[in-house]
């Protein structure tokens, strides 16, 4: 019992740590079960476009004209036939409103620190 509590606390604190976070270093994106770091000098600009079963999702561009999706997903309410639940199953899903003041911020700092 002691181990399968073990492996679900363990579970439990890296979902938490899911996101896209930004330093002076550059942008961090943590999946499930990875994580990337893009420094700013590569990076050209961010995106939304397509994801998973109907879920948008913010995108990296990066200089070499590739784009890497992060783990900020969300679902677009005007895509007829998208069942939400099923966008909801793999990260936290923020409001378009708060999709666009994290690209603000992104862009911000993308201009700050490049």
């Amino acid at each position: 019992m002691t181990r399968w509590r073990r492996v679900w606390t363990l579970a439990a604190w890296r979902l938490n740590r899911v996101g896209v976070w930004m330093s002076a270093r550059g942008v961090r994106s943590r999946l499930w079960l990875s994580t990337s770091t893009f420094p700013w000098v590569d990076i050209t600009g961010f995106d939304t476009g397509p994801g998973f079963v109907g879920a948008r999702v913010v995108r990296l561009v990066l200089k070499d004209g590739s784009t890497v999706d992060t783990a900020v997903r969300f679902h677009n309410p005007r895509v007829p036939g998208v069942f939400p639940a099923l966008t909801v199953a793999t990260t936290v899903t923020p409001s378009e409103d708060q999709v666009d003041w994290m690209l603000r911020r992104l862009e911000r700092g993308l201009s700050t620190y490049s």
